[in-house]
């Protein structure tokens, strides 16, 4: 699955991005633009839903730590199974 990842945000809870990686060309910060719609959509920050799908993109996110760990996987690449592994390692927040 990492070979799959095309960037990684880390985003504080605030929406501020903190942190980039890009591993397969660069992805605009647009994608957490539009992430974050998604998560102001969601009273608490623990509801926001793990995967997320765009026009172009998945977009897989844990959140711990008062941060966001988002994972940007191309459509072209990503299929359920692969998202379900990703949620399947997910662990549980108490």
């Amino acid at each position: 699955i990492i070979d799959m990842i095309k960037s990684l945000f880390v985003i504080q809870k605030d929406g501020v991005v903190v942190i980039e990686k890009h591993w397969r060309g660069t992805t605009s910060r647009s994608v957490c633009s539009e992430f974050w719609n998604f998560v102001c959509n969601e009273q608490r920050h623990q509801d926001v839903s793990p995967v997320f799908t765009t026009v172009k993109y998945q977009i897989v996110n844990i959140y711990r730590a008062n941060l966001f760990f988002v994972a940007v996987i191309e459509c072209d690449d990503v299929s359920q199974g692969v998202v379900g592994q990703v949620l399947f390692v997910q662990p549980k927040e108490e």
